[in-house]
């Protein structure tokens, strides 16, 4: 029983800092925008990564 405790906690503390660095370190969009055919890297993400 303490290992699925173990589990779920691991679990919510990976999910938790995933979510922080994707939404404050890298360019994320939940919510995607209109449709841009060209354009550059540093014009849509200000130079950032994308988070998947």
């Amino acid at each position: 029983m303490l290992l699925l405790a173990e589990l779920r906690g691991w679990t919510i503390r990976g999910y938790k800092a995933t979510e922080e660095i994707a939404k404050n370190f890298l360019a994320f969009d939940p919510i995607p925008g209109k449709y841009v055919p060209c354009g550059t890297t540093e014009e849509f993400t200000g130079g950032k990564a994308w988070a998947l």
